[in-house]
């Protein structure tokens, strides 16, 4: 398509390449390990991969207020596939709202090709999205449930140009 597309309801894969802007409406969700050549306006659900993959966007990303980011770690590689984590890659800025998002990382109930099996240890980190710049930061960051080793976390960092998951011990005095 060439047009603008807009996800008002369900979820669009885009597993190739989408020559258009995409606006994912409040109950819209959208994936996949394709290029979309376009700005991305998320008011739903961005989730890259098909459990995992790498989502790229030629363009800005941003996260309105009331959106989500869903990334999956199935590995400690960005990738396609089992043994690969979720990441976003954007040319342009990525750019959240300061009210009412939510960045959440899973680890178990991954369906599609992962293992449902990887256990990051203490030093690994998940650059979940890189961009040309990143501005704000998510207002809720949802941890993983499942999966991480006894005392250890999953935290969230962010930088000029990316977000980065890091795993680090639950209590630096232990």
């Amino acid at each position: 398509t060439t047009g603008s597309t807009t996800i008002d309801n369900g979820t669009l894969l885009v597993n190739g390449m989408l020559s258009s802007p995409v606006t994912v409406g409040s109950t819209g969700k959208l994936g996949g390990s394709g290029t979309i050549a376009g700005n991305v306006t998320v008011n739903g659900v961005l989730s890259p991969g098909n459990s995992p993959a790498i989502l790229t966007v030629n363009g800005d990303v941003d996260q309105k207020a009331g959106s989500s980011l869903i990334v999956e770690i199935d590995g400690a590689t960005a990738g396609k596939g089992a043994g690969h984590y979720d990441q976003v890659i954007a040319s342009g800025n990525y750019n959240i709202a300061a009210a009412n998002t939510v960045l959440e990382a899973k680890l178990r109930g991954i369906t599609g090709d992962a293992t449902n099996s990887f256990v990051p240890t203490i030093g690994q980190s998940f650059d979940v999205v890189k961009a040309n710049a990143v501005n704000g930061t998510f207002a809720t960051y949802k941890q993983p449930t499942e999966g991480l080793a006894a005392g250890t976390r999953l935290d969230v960092g962010y930088t000029a140009n990316s977000i980065r998951l890091y795993v680090t011990p639950v209590s630096y005095t232990s």
